[in-house]
């Protein structure tokens, strides 16, 4: 019996065994003489062709509402080199994976990536995706002719889900970290500008996502209590513009992945990556740091390390305390709304979704300062808190009037409009991807409460939440507290008359932001000014003086939105 060995464009014949010893082969065919018994058996194995060129790629992946996906392979000829898009088909290519969990063993995916298309750019990145149809947003269709890098893009997406391979994770649920391990074979040479070619010799190089790039891990308080492990997204335009928004997104439970696998929760739905690639798509727009939480505990200690924390990164600088921001999905919803019902004035804003009770009148009456913090509530009317949250809007204290800014939005459907997913549905808890990737105005609710509705209607969840702003015009406030204190009337005329010429630049007559706030600087330097002598106590002093700072702040965030 005479077998021929066919290596694929771009290989030649390693090694071959008969009954598992090594025998030489002529012109890649070889005869087994002689067979006697059954259980004779043939092996070959394939090696790079001695006079193929090492050719680099690298694993792309890109952050979508429903999680982290390989939607790429990106292919780098070197510098000097570059390829003519009328050489290039995706038919040439062809593309597989063996992808295992962090401990090399376990498979989650074994097999062939279906490609979409192929072509050039100047830049190792996707010019957008025509997969699914009609494609991305930022899809370029007058592709360059040549360039240095190949675009290698699959189909991930379709109207059944994600295709199999292309999450990262495997899954939308149970998320862990996965190493990638890609594979690329072409069935003709590659044409160069220059008019030479090269058969190549494709090696993976490196696995890439530019959105989760940013990300570093670290605990919040290294072996104390509360202690928990998150991802920090530092915004380095801190150093520039001054102190930042903060935005915290707690997973929903299962989703945090085990323990040392990092970077687990933000390989599902995650509002904190998604925030990471909007800042990406709208450079100076959404300027702020990131935290995604791990394995999130619903208690004080955790969330006290998690205060402690910021605190320290507001202390140098980078971090506006008056402008933290949090949301969470199911688990993580509960985590944080149990976080502003025993810290509401640490939050500007919060955005539960799916899960989570809401403070009752009594509470916001015994506690003021859960009603400073802006909400925007989102649920499915057949999820857990669809009923809850629906009755609580309409006739509970979301409806009181209690709160400085309530919004809920209670979904029909969990559509997501926009691309990859075009109208896609999930089950009536998966919430994220559709208040992640739809507009406001667009989402198919069943129930609608507040003004955020109609002011943000197209825009995104973002927008709404990053015109939050904890501070408030405290001037009223000091001038009570200035008329009741209890000393000389021409110390206490001089405190008024800054108070009051304060106000009169505040108002949309004179608008005069500066004046206004070198005017509480004198208020401040006054008050500290009668500490010496006895005229104020400490306690008094601090209680105006950070009244007066938390005015500043808001003149300052006022004049920033203008």
């Amino acid at each position: 019996m005479t077998f021929t060995l066919n290596p694929d464009f771009g290989f030649e014949v390693d090694k071959v065994t008969v009954n598992d010893e090594e025998v030489t082969v002529t012109d890649n065919t070889y005869t087994i003489k002689n067979v006697t018994a059954s259980g004779t058996s043939i092996h070959v194995t394939f090696k790079p062709a001695s006079t193929a060129t090492d050719v680099p790629f690298t694993v792309y992946n890109d952050i979508f509402s429903v999680g982290n996906v390989t939607t790429a392979v990106i292919i780098d000829l070197g510098e000097g080199n570059e390829a003519n898009l009328a050489d290039l088909s995706a038919d040439m290519f062809k593309a597989g994976a063996r992808n295992t969990r962090l401990d090399g063993s376990t498979v989650i995916f074994d097999g062939m990536r279906n490609i979409t298309r192929v072509y050039v750019n100047n830049d190792p990145e996707p010019l957008g995706y025509i997969s699914p149809a009609p494609g991305s947003d930022d899809l370029v269709t007058d592709t360059p002719a040549s360039g240095r890098y190949i675009i290698v893009e699959f189909e991930f997406w379709n109207a059944n889900g994600y295709t199999s391979g292309s999450m990262v994770s495997g899954t939308l649920q149970n998320a862990f970290s996965t190493i990638l391990n890609y594979r690329v074979n072409v069935d003709r040479e590659i044409k160069l500008t220059d008019g030479t070619t090269i058969i190549p010799r494709f090696t993976q190089a490196e696995v890439v996502n530019p959105a989760l790039d940013k990300f570093v891990p670290d605990k919040t308080n290294p072996g104390g209590t509360g202690s928990m492990d998150i991802l920090l997204s530092i915004d380095e335009s801190w150093e520039d513009l001054g102190p930042l928004p903060l935005f915290i997104y707690n997973h929903g439970g299962g989703r945090g992945g085990p323990s040392g696998d990092y970077f687990a929760p933000v390989q599902t739905a995650n509002g904190a990556a998604v925030l990471s690639k909007r800042q990406l798509e709208n450079p100076g727009k959404y300027n702020a740091h990131i935290i995604a939480t791990q394995n999130h505990s619903n208690n004080q200690a955790n969330n006290e390390a998690l205060i402690a924390y910021v605190e320290k990164l507001a202390a140098e600088g980078k971090v506006d305390l008056n402008r933290i921001y949090m949301s969470g999905f199911s688990m993580g919803s509960m985590y944080t709304i149990g976080f502003y019902n025993r810290n509401p004035e640490f939050l500007a804003a919060i955005v539960p979704l799916a899960g989570g009770t809401l403070p009752t009148v009594e509470q916001l009456t015994a506690n003021p300062e859960l009603t400073k913090t802006a909400i925007w509530a989102h649920t499915h009317k057949d999820d857990g808190a669809g009923n809850a949250w629906t009755n609580y809007f309409s006739t509970g204290a979301g409806a009181s009037g209690l709160y400085s800014e309530a919004n809920v939005t209670v979904l029909e459907t969990n559509q997501a409009f926009n691309f990859p997913y075009y109208g896609f549905d999930w089950t009536p808890h998966e919430t994220e991807a559709q208040l992640f990737s739809n507009l406001i105005g667009q989402s198919n609710a069943s129930f609608r409460y507040g003004a955020g509705h109609e002011e943000y209607a197209d825009k995104n969840i973002f927008d709404w939440m990053f015109a939050q702003f904890r501070a408030e015009n405290r001037i009223d406030d000091l001038k009570e507290t200035v008329a009741g204190l209890d000393i000389v009337g021409g110390k206490k005329n001089a405190l008024m008359v800054k108070l009051n010429q304060t106000e009169r630049f505040l108002d949309t007559k004179h608008d005069k932001p500066e004046q206004a706030t070198n005017m509480l600087n004198a208020f401040i330097s006054q008050v500290n000014a009668f500490v010496n002598p006895g005229t104020l106590t400490e306690e008094q002093a601090t209680e105006m003086i950070h009244a007066a700072e938390e005015t500043i702040s808001y003149i300052n965030y006022i004049t920033d939105l203008r």
